[in-house]
């Protein structure tokens, strides 16, 4: 079931009595019939809004910037290398590793990778564009092949006399989002409006007002669209994917962005499972927060039916196991058997949240798709970011994902609803064309907002 919040950009007028489902200020009861129709299912859209995570952008290419982490591991590749070592390392790019790491600091390798029975530590130096590291041990060797592994750094090491290192790139780092602009139809024949599939009801500004079946399912529509479009939509790289405007005449490439399931694939944390998503998994997430220097222990943990299903029966045979006899096994549904809602372990409290659109089996739930089985991991709580939107910068407190809408100077694209009328016995005074009937028009240019995307988790089946 959709949640419809705000208001429309439609006018009252004399018209416009047929109204957006947005305008509503009491929904009838017999709508409920056509709300059945569609479900009751929560999906990502209706977190968004009822979080207050929603904001009015005037730009649809804001500028992010985010502070960097003071410490974090970086992923690296090093060949086998006899002693002494003096080897070249590549840092990975992808994932930024390349700009954390600094000449005159240490890379500490794990025993497993060396001769030795400690970990070796290897000095950062550059010799033209290549990284090496040279060890303190001149009898350490690399003795097994390491492909995108992941290590940290140490401390620096200086002689005499020596200069500073260079400033490391943990202050701002820039982003730009990107924005998608969805739309939807709806056709009525003239004739139809006196039929009983109409029903009049009081509009948000008090002025009566007529709501369609067939408006609802276009507005409904659109917000499956957009819950579709913020969970897997994919940036126009394209410059071939393009459209020509029927106002300016010119072709420009079709504007979207990469939705959180695409945009967590390229910049989260990862916890995947294999066959049950049990109370280990609960306890490596403070692991992980730990890594990317996250100091709060709650998280939202949006989740797919599949993986939910999988939570209540992995943590629920743990207590079985764990707790035979007790209280705890007795009041087992209101802690994590059937219903779990929340799971405290390790320190970390995690609010378990089904998302139905994962799972839903007209779409995403179908054979070939896994998402029924993926969750992602937000910690709660806002983020300090600076943003330019418009050529105006602003210091925000952002939620981990928000969800922005084009609104500025007179023009709100938050929500549009207007009307094509034909030559029809509805009584307005100008008609568009000689087609007996009436067209009606919705959209949305929504414009989301991740930032500190490192610090959410990203959870898969494998």
């Amino acid at each position: 079931m959709a949640v419809f919040t705000g208001v429309s950009n439609a006018t009252a007028g004399a018209y416009s009595r047929i109204t957006s489902v947005y305008d509503v200020a009491r929904m009838p009861q017999s709508i409920g019939k056509v709300y059945q129709k569609f479900g009751k299912g929560f999906n990502a859209i209706n977190f968004l809004h009822l979080a207050g995570q929603v904001i009015d952008v005037q730009s649809e290419n804001i500028k992010i910037f985010e502070e960097g982490v003071q410490g974090r591991p970086v992923t690296c590749s090093i060949a086998i290398t006899a002693a002494p070592l003096d080897v070249t390392i590549t840092f990975a790019s992808a994932d930024h590793s390349n700009e954390y790491v600094r000449e005159g600091f240490d890379l500490i390798i794990p025993p497993q990778y060396t001769n030795g029975d400690v970990q070796q530590a290897l000095r950062l130096y550059k010799s033209g564009s290549d990284w090496k590291g040279k060890a303190y041990d001149p009898a350490a060797a690399i003795t097994s092949t390491i492909t995108t592994k992941e290590f940290s750094c140490g401390a620096s090491s200086y002689g005499y006399g020596t200069g500073q290192p260079v400033p490391m790139a943990s202050g701002y780092t820039e982003r730009t989002t990107n924005a998608r602009m969805l739309k939807d139809t709806a056709g009525v024949e003239g004739g139809m409006v006196f039929q009983a599939d109409w029903q009049e009801i009081e509009m948000a500004n008090g002025k009566k007002g007529i709501l369609s079946k067939a408006l609802t399912e276009m507005e409904m529509r659109l917000d499956i669209q957009k819950s579709d479009a913020l969970f897997i939509s994919q940036v126009n790289d394209n410059s071939a994917l393009t459209a020509l405007s029927q106002i300016s005449g010119g072709t420009k490439k079709i504007p979207s962005f990469d939705g959180m399931l695409p945009t967590m694939q390229k910049l989260s944390l990862e916890l995947p499972y294999t066959t049950n998503f049990d109370i280990t998994s609960f306890e490596a997430i403070k692991t992980l927060l730990e890594s990317v220097g996250v100091t709060n222990r709650e998280l939202d943990f949006l989740v797919g039916t599949g993986l939910n299903s999988n939570i209540e029966t992995a943590l629920g045979s743990w207590l079985n196991t764990n707790s035979p006899g007790t209280i705890l096994y007795d009041q087992i549904s209101k802690y994590v058997g059937f219903g779990v809602k929340s799971v405290e372990k390790n320190g970390c409290k995690t609010n378990i949240i089904q998302l139905d659109e994962f799972s839903n089996p007209s779409k995403w739930g179908g054979a070939e798709y896994s998402f029924k089985d993926t969750g992602m991991l937000f910690p709660k709580g806002d983020n300090a970011i600076r943003i330019n939107d418009g050529g105006v910068e602003q210091n925000l407190r952002l939620a981990h994902l928000t969800l922005g809408y084009a609104v500025g100077k007179t023009e709100n694209r938050r929500h549009w609803f207007n009307y094509h009328p034909g030559v029809n016995g509805f009584g307005q005074d100008l008609v568009a064309n000689d087609i007996d009937g009436v067209k009606y028009y919705c959209g949305t240019h929504m414009v989301p907002i991740f930032n500190y995307m490192n610090q959410t988790i990203l959870v898969t089946k494998s």
